[in-house]
Order: structure tokens, then sequence, then C-alpha cells
């Protein structure tokens, strides 16, 4: 066997350890992979060999990876998804659209659904995975190469120089209520009197919540402690109808997708910057033709991008 590691560790080898990690055990592994047990655990302990690092901890049920083999496996499934994707674009018709596409959506992107649902009625011969988290999690991710796109709010996309951020359409904000709150009683309710009520949150922290931050402290007020943390729409719906609770919310749809009929919109009465539902890319990445189908579906789903938005 040679020496030299990068001979070693080839394309069969990488997707017998990342299958081992999937199912975090050999017998398994080998079963999905049509091998024997010996074959597999022989592959894994080469690799190892040739890193000179161990992959995998061997636990009494099944096994784990080492933190090398987290970052092995990482890399070694953006490499793989990168053949596969140059195979299936270079092997195909002309015409045909085929590959696989991996979207991570934050919750500023959620509206955008239906693009994918779209995308998927379009081009049935594209594999398409979703995967739905904060930014500060998916991010990563898309620089990694682990996925395509991530949908989310610009003002926190635009953070990271290596991404190619592209605006698609404003978020509108505004304060969801009980419709009996007791800010309905107020014809403008101020700043400070919404600020009062008890704040609800989801799990995820974007960049439009470190902007109310700042109203609490441009108001003297005591830095925001959520009283209530959940990204359950359910739940939030619920919370709000039990208490005083306020939710800031954005929406593309100026209506906000009809809330406005089982909850009251409180508009104008906290002072935030304007936020824009964004697609981004890794800026170094190739863009596949799949890639660019999906930015055209996401366009299209919201609307064009304008001149003001371009600074967003």
């Amino acid at each position: 066997m040679t020496n030299d590691p990068a001979h070693v560790v080839d394309l069969r080898r990488m997707r017998t350890v990342v299958e081992v990690a999937r199912a975090e055990a050999i017998t398994t592994a080998a079963q999905t992979l049509g091998l024997t047990q010996s074959a597999v655990s022989r592959t894994v302990a080469e690799v190892e060999e040739a890193l000179g690092q161990r992959l995998f901890d061997r636990l009494p049920r099944g096994i784990q990876l080492t933190d090398a083999g987290r970052l092995f496996v990482a890399r070694a499934r953006s490499v793989l998804a990168e053949v596969d994707d140059m195979v299936a674009e270079i092997s195909t018709a002309p015409n045909r659209v085929t590959g696989r596409l991996r979207v991570g959506v934050a919750a500023a992107g959620s509206s955008t659904a239906l693009a994918f649902v779209d995308f998927a009625r379009e081009y049935p011969d594209v594999a398409l995975e979703t995967t739905h988290a904060s930014d500060q999690t998916l991010v990563p991710r898309l620089l990694h190469g682990e996925i395509d796109l991530v949908v989310g709010s610009s003002s926190y996309l635009k953070r990271w120089r290596e991404l190619e951020v592209t605006p698609i359409a404003p978020l509108h904000f505004a304060v969801m209520v009980r419709p009996d709150h007791p800010l309905s009683l107020i014809d403008e309710p101020t700043e400070a009197e919404v600020l009062a009520y008890p704040l609800l949150l989801p799990e995820s922290i974007e960049a439009a919540f470190s902007d109310i931050a700042l109203r609490y402290l441009h108001n003297d007020l005591p830095s925001p402690k959520p009283r209530y943390v959940t990204s359950n729409p359910e739940l939030i719906g619920r919370l709000i109808k039990a208490t005083d609770a306020f939710f800031p919310i954005m929406h593309p749809d100026a209506d906000f997708a009809g809330l406005g009929r089982h909850f009251l919109l409180l508009r104008d009465c906290l002072s935030m910057p304007t936020h824009y539902v964004s697609y981004a890319r890794a800026a170094q990445r190739p863009k596949t033709r799949v890639i660019e189908i999906a930015e055209r579906l996401l366009a299209r789903h919201l609307q064009p991008t304008t001149p003001a938005m371009e600074s967003a």
C-alpha cells in the first residue's frame, strides 16, 4: 500500500467511512453498502492508518466519531456531493435537469417554502433536501459544502464576507399579540408601552431580535429577557392567546399571511431597520445549473429585487 494518504483515501473509502458514521455501526453500514463486515472494518482501518488519526471511538454498543472523524466526514460529504453533482450534470441529456439541491432555511426564509414545492414539481429528477435551523447553524455548513443555499435574513447573512448574498424581498415587521391584549386599548402604543410586556422569541435569535434589544436600551429599559422561547408555530400561537406576551414577527407578505384574522398586529410601534429575505451561497464554490434554477424560482416566488434592495 502506498504511504501517500491522498492515494489511500479515495472516493470508495470516503463513502465507506461516511456510511459508517451515518449508521454508527460497522455491521449496519456493511449491510447498506453490500459488503462484509470485515471489508468495512479493513477500509476504516486503512483510512485511519493513512491519516495517522483515529476517526471512530469504539463503544460497547456501536461507535462514535472522534473530533478528527467529524472533520473528515464533513469534508468527505462535501467532496462526494460535488462529485455526484458533477457526474449527474455531465452524464445526462442537455435539456434534462438532474442532481441534488440542499437548502438551509432559517426563520426569516420560512415563507419561501412554496418556492421549493414549485421546484420539486418542475424538476422531478432533482433530489431536494431542506434543513431548517438558525442562520448561525446553517452558514458554517454552507461554507463547508454540506448545503448549497441558505435562505434567511440579509442582515445576518451579509456579516459573512465569504458569502454571495442576494436580497429578494423586504420583510415587513409587526408585533403580534392576542386580540384583547391591553395594548389593543391604546390607539398608538409607544415603544416603552410595548416593551413593558413579556417577550416571546424563537429559539434561533436572528439579527432582527438584536435590533429589538437596542430598543430596550434606547428606552432606558433593562436588557430583554425572553419570558418564553419556542420555535413551534402552534405553541407560539397558544402562548400569545393565553398570556400578555408579544411576538416580533417578520414576513414578506404585508398582510402577514392572514395572521391578522386571529391576532392583533401592531405595526410601526417599534423603530426597526428594514430586513430582507435573502438567499446566500458560498462565493468560492461553483454555481451549478440546479442552484441557478433555484435562485430564479426564489426570485419569482417572492418579488424582483429593487434598486433600494441592492444595498440591503
